[in-house]
């Protein structure tokens, strides 16, 4: 049951497939339904979505919770909802009903509390820049010591952004 005015359910079939599992961050609580006296998951509002579920037994943690071991930044945002992670591997870009974007790994141009990823390959041209810089996520309500702005072939995205565990000094 949502009260986030948002469907659950489309985007996780947008981000992960029909029937895939999926990780999802929730602010919930458990409900009794009044018709039928059913137990129910009440959502406040979703904060997280991936088709990445390898982290699924692990605790959830407020502001996000732990990132995949290979991960030295995400960047995210809503409405679209978009995520971004920049690994050893190279830069990923989810959007649910989207193609998943994947360049080739590249140095990241840093100043001060900023960095910045540019890539062009064939079919994209990518810019990712992460600023040290509150950023409050607009659908969660967390807050995040970096906001973040992605160009993906002309379109422009904002959000917030956080270091993961394989974030070099």
């Amino acid at each position: 049951v949502e009260s986030t005015g948002a469907d659950l359910d489309l985007a996780a079939r947008a981000v992960a497939g029909e029937g895939a599992p999926v990780y999802a961050e929730l602010v919930a609580e458990g409900v009794e339904l009044e018709d039928t006296g059913d137990s129910a998951v009440f959502v406040h509002r979703w904060v997280y979505l991936t088709q990445e579920t390898s982290r699924c037994p692990e605790p959830v943690v407020e502001g996000g919770g732990p990132l995949p071991a290979g991960v030295q930044w995400r960047a995210m945002g809503n409405e679209p909802f978009w995520a971004a992670d920049v690994t050893a591997e190279g830069i990923r870009v989810v959007r649910p009903g989207e193609d998943t974007v994947s360049v080739p790994p590249v140095s990241p141009d840093a100043e001060g509390g900023s960095r910045s990823w540019r890539a062009v390959t064939e079919a994209h041209t990518l810019v990712l820049e992460i600023v040290e810089s509150r950023c409050t996520d607009s659908m969660s309500g967390f807050e995040f010591d970096h906001s973040s702005r992605l160009v993906l072939d002309g379109s422009e995205f904002a959000g917030c952004a956080r270091r993961g565990p394989a974030t070099p000094d």
